[in-house]
């Protein structure tokens, strides 16, 4: 059975602002990394795009390595419920269909933000050649719904910030570097990122 080892290395922050997007970035923190691998290089984060009655989701992969973003997910949870009639934007390198295998991701998310609330949406490369159709180091894939229930645009951004209808967002990185490694990463509540930022100084400290 292998040891779950968690690695700190994506970000230090929970949502920060960037040149050059429309959105809002969220990036995601590794919560899993079972096999031990180096995440230094992985850079896995989502834009939040206001369309007015609807919003974006855009995947992001700015890795400097070989990294596959392959399953996608939004947690089930208060806000995320009034997000309705999710579309997927494929293109010519990326191609997904919604429902993940596995549908969740894995038990250990619970330290960052508690028991993952099942998906609202998850999604996956198709086949036959599910790496290929992944978001590969350098692509991004879009998913867009519908606002409901008076949900707004802010309303959005506050849960994923962990605020009123919190909700979270993760993925599963496979095939890094030369190997099959895989690692998950989450955008975590402000209460729980403080515990990745701290390992994150802490792996610091030991490397020198």
């Amino acid at each position: 059975m292998r040891t779950t080892l968690m690695a700190f290395g994506i970000m230090a922050s929970v949502s920060v602002a960037s040149a050059g997007i429309s959105g809002e970035r969220f990036d995601l923190f590794v919560f899993e990394n079972a096999d031990g691998v180096g995440t230094g290089n992985i850079d896995i984060w989502v834009e939040v795009i206001d369309l007015g009655t609807s919003v974006d989701f855009v995947w992001h992969n700015d890795s400097t390595e070989t990294a596959n973003l392959t399953q996608i997910y939004i947690e089930s949870s208060g806000a995320s419920d009034l997000l309705l009639n999710a579309q997927i934007f494929n293109s010519a390198t990326v191609n997904y269909a919604e429902g993940a295998a596995p549908g969740n991701p894995p038990g250990s998310i619970a330290a960052y933000g508690g028991v993952w609330g099942g998906s609202m949406f998850d999604a996956d490369p198709t086949t036959p050649m599910p790496i290929v159709n992944a978001i590969n180091a350098g692509e991004s894939l879009t998913t867009r719904f519908d606002l409901s229930g008076g949900l707004t645009y802010n309303d959005i951004l506050g849960a994923i910030s962990g605020g009123d209808g919190a909700f979270r967002l993760a993925g599963h990185v496979q095939s890094i570097g030369a190997g099959d490694a895989s690692i998950w990463v989450v955008t975590p509540s402000p209460s729980t990122a403080s515990l990745l930022i701290g390992g994150l100084l802490v792996a610091s400290r030991r490397r020198r």
